[in-house]
C-alpha cells in the first residue's frame, strides 16, 4: 500500500529531525570509525571478520541513506504540491 502524503511528510521531517541531531551522527560517526578500525586490524586471510566488518559498515551507511532519502521525498512531494496549487490558482 502506498504511503499517504501525510505519511510521507511525517516520515521526512522525523528522518530530518534525525540527521540534524548532533548525538545520533555522533553515534553513527563513532560506529563507522570504530567499524573501520577493526576492519584494518584484520589481516587478508580473516575473510569471515573483514566480511562482517565490511556487512555492518554498510548497515550503518544504509540508514543515513536511506534517512536521506525519505527527507529528499518528503521535499520533492512538498515541491509538487506547491506547483499544483499553483497551477489550480492559474486556471
Amino acid at each position: 500500500m502506498p504511503l499517504t502524503h501525510e505519511q510521507i511528510s511525517e516520515r521526512g521531517a522525523a528522518a530530518k529531525t534525525l540527521l540534524g541531531n548532533d548525538t545520533f551522527n555522533a553515534v553513527l560517526n563513532e560506529m563507522l570509525a570504530h567499524g573501520y578500525g577493526q576492519w584494518l586490524a584484520t589481516n587478508e586471510r580473516e575473510i569471515r571478520e573483514r566480511e562482517e566488518m565490511h556487512a555492518k559498515i554498510r548497515a550503518i551507511q544504509a540508514i543515513r541513506d536511506e534517512l536521506r532519502q525519505r527527507v529528499d521525498a518528503a521535499t520533492k512531494q512538498t515541491a509538487d504540491l506547491a506547483r499544483r496549487e499553483q497551477r489550480k490558482k492559474e486556471i
